[in-house]
């Protein structure tokens, strides 16, 4: 296991080339242990990039070879987005698949920022594709990012799947924006 979690983290090392801020979230004992790792002002200043490393150190329901791991990518200095990738993926390891396309209801307002508050579980679009997958030698990790979302989008992707979304919300990683949910017609 620590084999894997190196290889993961240099990996990360070799896309971004700086030293990230790490976070335990897991208890001492527990294992495997849950981790969360933030990278600040990348890909441009007053960005914020998070990574779980932990969601993929466990069974996956349907017991497939390639793992996710989580990713976000926001425009914000406010490490709650970072936490709440970190809770999601630490609370429910093993539980979800987090498959693309899911969606995430956070049940509460993530940042004063922000009136999002759920999460679209999507293919990443900061990394190169030949970096999005980590090789390890009993599993691969494929790292989905999450976008955060308003409640109505996300009721919206849940009915009638994601690709609209794609329409109507030029970026992705404004924690700032309306909801698009309006502009949606069926």
């Amino acid at each position: 296991m620590k084999e894997a979690a190196t290889r993961y983290l240099e990996h990360l090392d070799k896309i971004f080339k700086v030293e990230p801020s790490y976070f335990k979230h897991s208890k001492e004992e527990e294992f495997p242990p849950f981790h969360s790792f933030t990278y600040k002002d990348i890909p441009e200043k007053g960005m914020v990039i998070g990574f779980t490393s932990g969601v993929s150190f466990v069974d996956q329901p349907g017991g497939e070879n390639i793992r996710p791991e989580l990713m976000i990518c926001v425009d914000t200095e406010d490490d709650l987005w970072v936490l709440a990738l970190a809770d999601i993926g630490y609370q429910h390891r093993g539980e979800f698949s987090f498959k693309a396309g899911d969606t995430i209801n956070f049940n509460a307002q993530i940042s004063e920022e922000s009136e999002m508050t759920s999460f679209f579980v999507w293919h990443q679009n900061l990394i190169s594709e030949d970096h999005e997958v980590v090789c390890l030698p009993d599993w691969h990790i494929r790292l989905l990012q999450l976008f955060p979302i308003h409640d109505d989008e996300r009721l919206l992707i849940h009915e009638h799947g994601p690709e609209w979304l794609f329409e109507f919300v030029d970026d992705p990683c404004d924690v700032r924006r309306d909801s698009v949910a309006h502009k949606f017609t069926t």
